[in-house]
């Protein structure tokens, strides 16, 4: 089967943060003026076709053709809703890999030339070595599935029906929590076979992570002084927040100052009445310190706190 290159021509639809796979049905929220032309063009297209390409920069307001990776998916532009706020939703489902040939600057939204990447990827002869390929490659997501709580255990369902190493490998990379870079990597794989033994170690990468974090937050957290349950993070955070010492600081300021005050109501004079703070202060301590372990107060502890 020969490989198909033909050249078209497609209103361009630049996406933040997202990557759309073949095979791939994905809801937008489209508010970019020259977006909503793109999908309004690609709606009164005769298959209503649109190219849409993740931007290399999300923070980019008005991409041109540097702010884009230049490897695309043609989609199918589903029925467009326009919300009360101006922004358009719109389903686009994924169809096949294109790469940019070149961008047309159009007004009043962006176009460009792209060359079909993947049109043959049925074309891949069975063998032994594809068949275990395939069998490593859902034993893979089935093993990420159980550390993920993204996706829904249906999908491994759907999963094993898929024999096409191409669509297999399109529709695993869907589901995975990919970062951009990642799955822009695997888009830009025309060659199923490569595309589907890279997803696999992408996949292994990805499981092990997750497994790690979920150990990390399945650690006992290790035990304060009184008993109590506290984290190293907790801890970390405390020794570090200003905000900690000041309220520490003011509580042990606002104790000295009362403690000041009483022992000058009985002494009449500083010296004595700050030795008689101190005492205060002490006694104030141990009795916390009582409390803390279960022992009741002494007499003299209570007197003071009385």
């Amino acid at each position: 089967m020969s490989v198909e290159t033909r050249v078209l021509q497609l209103p361009v639809l630049p996406l933040r943060d997202v990557v759309v796979f073949p095979h791939m049905a994905v809801p937008l929220f489209v508010g970019r003026e020259r977006s909503v032309a793109a999908l309004e063009a690609a709606f009164e297209r005769v298959g209503k076709d649109i190219l849409v390409v993740a931007q290399v920069n999300a923070r980019t307001n008005d991409p041109t053709a540097p702010d884009m990776f230049d490897v695309g998916c043609v989609a199918t532009v589903g029925q467009i809703l326009r919300l009360p706020d101006g922004t358009v939703k719109v389903l686009v489902e994924g169809r096949r890999r294109a790469r940019i040939v070149r961008f047309i600057d159009q007004s009043p939204y962006l176009s460009a030339e792209v060359e079909i990447l993947d049109a043959a990827d049925a074309a891949v002869p069975e063998s032994d070595d594809l068949e275990s390929l395939r069998v490593e490659a859902r034993q893979a997501f089935e093993a990420y599935l159980k550390v993920s709580r993204r996706v829904p255990p249906e999908v491994l369902a759907s999963v094993a029906q898929i024999e096409e190493p191409g669509q297999l490998a399109d529709t695993m990379a869907a589901h995975v929590g990919f970062k951009i870079a990642e799955r822009q990597e695997l888009l830009s794989l025309a060659p199923p076979v490569a595309r589907l033994k890279r997803l696999v170690e992408l996949i292994r990468a990805e499981t092990e992570t997750l497994a790690a974090e979920s150990r990390i937050r399945k650690r006992p957290q290790p035990l304060d002084r009184a008993g109590r349950a506290d984290g190293d993070a907790g801890i970390g955070r405390k020794l570090r927040d200003p905000l900690h010492h000041r309220v520490q600081f003011a509580a042990a300021a606002g104790k000295l100052i009362s403690a000041l005050g009483q022992a000058a109501l009985r002494f009449g004079n500083l010296t004595g009445a700050i030795h008689e703070a101190a005492k205060l202060l002490r006694t104030d301590r141990l009795a916390q310190s009582r409390s803390r372990q279960g022992i009741p107060p002494t007499p003299a502890c209570r007197l003071q706190r009385g």
